[in-house]
């Protein structure tokens, strides 16, 4: 070993010989520091919330990123009209213009709180969305029920499951209505194959950005492409 290597080993900084290359702690996270930076420059970006559609709605959405709202809960927009809350921008404008044009598809309205698209600030989340949700739960007086990611995260995504974490402290008087654990295997949960080609199309046509990726998860992603299953918190 190098002296330059030994040197840094002493200092702490992590690293490690991949492809004859030496990568280092910071090399894999500056992907997520490039994300954090982004959720800066696109802090104002934000769907504009309807003040009149948050005080009268009496069932809400509550998701972690745009589009979660279409890929978990279709067939409650579809159904119930919600207001939806979206909690991150993504650290896109992009994302918040794709956001924007599912909720118009879809004919309800909603909002973006901006919380930080960066996974290893999930700290952040826990500490943080509990109050931005806050601020907004004092507007939604009508509201009776809940819907938001289960406590598994669905992709055991941190953010998911701070998200419903959020839910069950500042909705705790409302019925709370969480996506399941896994997908039933008897059924119970599955669209009808008009409904899960809307949901295809909504995806493909609002979130373009996120169609690819979507699709690389299968067969994750098919089961939450043909299954909508809820269950009480």
């Amino acid at each position: 070993m190098s002296g330059y290597k030994k040197w840094r080993r002493k200092i702490g900084l992590f690293y490690w010989e991949w492809n004859g290359k030496t990568k280092t702690w910071w090399y894999f996270r500056k992907k997520n520091w490039n994300r954090f930076f982004n959720w800066i420059k696109g802090w104002s970006a934000s769907v504009k919330a309807n003040p009149d559609a948050i005080k009268n709605a009496q069932c809400l959405v509550v998701c972690a990123h745009p589009d979660d709202e279409t890929l978990y809960f279709s067939s409650v927009l579809k159904d119930l009209h919600p207001f939806v809350i979206c909690m991150s921008n993504a650290g896109s404008r992009e994302r918040v213009a794709e956001l924007n044009m599912a909720l118009e598809a879809q004919n309800v309205s909603g909002m973006v709180l901006n919380m930080p698209d960066v996974p290893y600030m999930a700290w952040l989340w826990d500490v943080l969305a509990p109050r931005r949700l806050q601020a907004v739960a004092h507007q939604c007086t009508n509201v009776k029920t809940v819907y938001t990611h289960s406590l598994s995260g669905e992709s055991h995504h941190p953010h998911h499951y701070a998200t419903g974490r959020a839910v069950d402290k500042v909705f705790a008087g409302c019925k709370i209505i969480k996506t399941a654990e896994q997908v039933p295997l008897n059924g119970s949960g599955r669209l009808s194959d008009e409904d899960r080609e809307r949901k295809l199309m909504l995806l493909r046509k609002c979130y373009p950005s996120q169609i690819k990726m979507l699709e690389g998860w299968y067969p994750w992603w098919m089961d939450y492409l043909e299954n909508e299953f809820f269950g009480e918190s």
